[in-house]
């Protein structure tokens, strides 16, 4: 597998999170300006997020993300309501800086967080209008970020050991 980054670079770098200091003085929430340009490259790049082309996205950063009962790196959100007029965005993409740092990820493991993540959203249109839509989990999703990332993160394992059994096991090819 190539491991060639989206924007270039070293895909084993330590992609850089920001210190708790930072949200000290920011608040709970900061920009995630580095993910957000990853993001926008894997837009105007991959054609599975053509749909998105014309989303208004926001990245941030959250001060912390939850760690039980299952580490949570980020989350793809549609905001509504009160949050969708303050933000006058689609979508907002965040990552949990405290699980994030911790975990130490990389630059490719990032980038393929930010892929996930950009996989639950999507612009359909309706009546002339784009709308939003939040996507759920699928093979589908999973299929592209394992042929693009490997298995990036240890979640992932038991889909693809599943995936690999499932191809011993006899079709019926009538």
């Amino acid at each position: 597998m190539h491991m060639n980054l989206i924007l270039g670079g070293d895909p084993r770098a330590e992609f850089p999170v920001p210190g708790t200091e930072v949200f000290d003085t920011e608040g709970d929430w900061v920009l995630a300006e580095k993910a957000a340009k990853i993001g926008e490259a894997l837009i105007e790049s991959q054609e599975c997020f053509q749909s998105l082309q014309r989303a208004a996205i926001r990245y941030l950063w959250k001060r912390r993300g939850a760690t039980q009962p299952k580490l949570h790196l980020g989350k793809c959100q549609r905001p509504s309501g009160l949050l969708r007029y303050f933000s006058n965005c689609d979508f907002i993409v965040w990552f949990s800086a405290n699980n994030v740092r911790d975990c130490k990820l990389t630059y490719w493991q990032m980038e393929a967080l930010v892929f996930h993540e950009l996989k639950h959203a999507s612009l359909e249109e309706k009546d002339g209008v784009l709308i939003p839509v939040s996507v759920p989990h699928d093979w589908e999703g999973f299929v592209d970020e394992i042929k693009r990332y490997g298995i990036w993160k240890r979640d992932i394992r038991p889909i693809a050991e599943a995936s690999a059994y499932a191809l011993t096991l006899p079709f019926g090819e009538k």
